[in-house]
C-alpha cells in the first residue's frame, strides 16, 4: 500500500476503528511521505492521539518553512501575529458585508475562512434560538432573482434540493412535511460526500487535548482545582521593565502573588519574546517552575512511580527539561498555572495527582477559555450526531 493511500485512508478511520487507523498511519510515516504531505500527516497523527510521535514530522515541517515552500508551510515571528489576526478580521468583516449585499454566497465565504456549512445552518441557528446574536442567513441568495409565479398545486412541483436547503430544513424539522408533500425530493450526486465531509471538520482536531480540557473542568467542579485571579497583587517591583512588558502586568501579578504566599508561577520555560529568551533575575526565576519540575517533585514524594514520570516526561516533551537550580516543591504549596499549563499537566497524566499533592490555582481567563472551548466541543458533538441522522435517512 502505497504511503499516500495510506495515510488517506487513515485520515478517515481516526473516529472509527482507531487501531487500523494508527497502523496505516505509522506505515505511511515509516514508508516516507512526501514534503506536501506532511502538514495532513501531522493533522491526522494529533486526531489519532499520537502526539508521542509527531517530533520528526514537526521538525520536518520546520525545514519545510526554511527553505521558503510557503505552499506548504512558512515561518513567521510572533510580531507578525497581530496583523495577520487584523488582516483575518478585517477578511472576515468585508464578507460579512458583501453577504449582507448579496454580492456573495455562502459557500464561497466558507471556503475562503476554512469553515464548516454546519456553523451557520445549524450551529448559528440554535445559538440564535437561546438567544444570542449571530447576524442572519439568506433563506436564498440575493443575486437570483425571484420566480414570477409559483405552480398552483405541488404536483406540479419538481423539486430540488441542493445542501444549504437540506440543512436548514432539517434544522427546521421540515423535511418530513416537504417529503410528504414532494416527493421525491431531488438532490444532487454527493451531497451524502458533502455531508461526510462536513462530519470529519467536526471531529476533534487533538482528541487528546480534548480529553485533557475534560479532566481539568471536571476537577475544577471536584474542587480539587482552583480558579482565581491575582488581580489585587498587581506588583512590577524587582521586575524588568521587558519582563512585564512581554508578560503582561496578569503575570506581573502572579509573579507577586507566588512572592508573597512561598508558591510558584508554572510556566513555559525558559520565558521567549519575539527576540528570543527572556533574561530573568535570579529572584524572580527561582519562582518559576515548569511542568517536569512538578513530575520530579511529585516522584521525589513518592506519589507517582517511575515508570509514570518517565511516561509524563515524554509527553511534556520540551517542558520535562530540568533546568538549573531547579526547585523542589513541598506538598501543599501554591502553584499558579500559567495559560494552557492545566491542561499540558493532564495530557501528561500528572494533574490529579498535582492537584492532590499541591494546591493548584488556575487563571479566570484561562479558566473562561477552556470553558468555550468545551462549549463548542459540545456543539460539534451534538452537530455529528444530528448530521449522522440525517445521513442515515438519505441512505434509506
Amino acid at each position: 500500500l502505497r504511503a499516500e493511500s495510506a495515510l488517506n485512508i487513515a485520515s478517515l478511520l481516526h473516529a472509527g476503528d482507531r487501531g487500523l487507523g494508527k497502523a496505516l498511519w505509522r506505515h505511511a510515516v515509516g514508508s516516507g511521505i512526501k514534503d506536501v504531505a506532511v502538514p495532513m500527516a501531522l493533522q491526522v497523527g494529533f486526531a489519532l492521539g499520537l502526539t508521542t510521535e509527531l517530533q520528526p514530522l514537526l521538525v520536518r515541517l520546520q525545514q519545510i518553512a526554511a527553505r521558503g515552500d510557503d505552499r506548504i508551510a512558512r515561518t513567521a515571528s510572533i510580531d507578525e501575529l497581530p496583523a495577520f489576526v487584523r488582516e483575518r478580521h478585517a477578511q472576515a468583516q468585508d464578507l460579512e458585508a458583501q453577504y449582507r449585499r448579496a454580492e456573495t454566497v455562502l459557500h464561497f465565504i466558507a471556503e475562503v475562512q476554512n469553515l464548516s456549512l454546519i456553523l451557520p445552518h445549524h450551529q448559528a441557528l440554535l445559538e440564535r434560538e437561546a438567544g444570542a446574536d449571530h447576524g442572519m442567513l439568506l433563506a436564498r441568495w440575493g443575486g437570483r432573482p425571484s420566480p414570477d409565479s409559483f405552480p398552483a398545486t405541488a404536483d406540479e412541483v419538481r423539486l430540488h434540493v441542493d445542501v444549504s436547503a437540506l440543512l436548514v430544513a432539517a434544522h427546521l424539522e421540515m423535511l418530513d412535511d416537504v417529503e410528504r408533500i414532494h416527493r421525491p425530493i431531488r438532490i444532487a450526486h454527493g451531497t451524502t460526500e458533502a455531508l461526510l465531509s462536513m462530519r470529519r471538520q467536526l471531529d476533534p482536531v487533538q482528541p487528546l487535548k480534548l480529553r485533557a480540557q475534560q479532566q481539568v473542568e471536571r476537577l475544577v467542579s471536584d474542587g480539587r482545582l482552583a480558579v482565581g485571579s491575582s488581580a489585587g497583587m498587581l506588583d512590577s517591583e524587582g521586575l524588568l521593565p521587558e519582563l512585564v512588558g512581554a508578560q503582561g502586568p496578569e503575570w506581573a501579578a502572579l509573579v507577586a502573588e507566588a512572592k508573597s504566599s512561598g508558591g510558584f508561577v508554572v510556566e513555559y520555560l525558559p520565558l521567549q519574546s519575539s527576540q528570543g529568551p527572556l533574561s530573568v533575575p535570579s529572584p524572580i526565576s527561582s519562582l518559576l517552575v515548569n511542568c517536569g519540575a512538578i513530575g520530579r517533585s511529585l516522584r521525589r514524594h513518592g506519589i507517582i512511580p517511575a515508570d509514570q514520570l518517565e511516561t509524563a516526561c515524554l509527553a511534556l516533551g520540551s517542558e520535562a527539561a530540568e533546568l538549573p537550580e531547579e526547585a523542589s516543591i513541598e506538598r501543599a504549596t501554591l502553584l499558579l498555572l500559567s495559560a494552557g499549563i492545566a491542561e499540558l499537566l493532564a495530557e501528561a497524566g500528572i494533574l490529579e495527582a498535582a492537584c492532590d499533592a499541591f494546591r493548584l490555582r488556575l487563571g479566570v481567563s484561562d479558566h473562561q477559555r477552556l470553558q468555550a472551548c468545551l462549549r463548542q466541543a459540545e456543539y460539534d458533538a451534538d452537530s455529528r450526531v444530528w448530521l449522522d441522522g440525517l445521513i442515515e435517512r438519505l441512505r434509506e
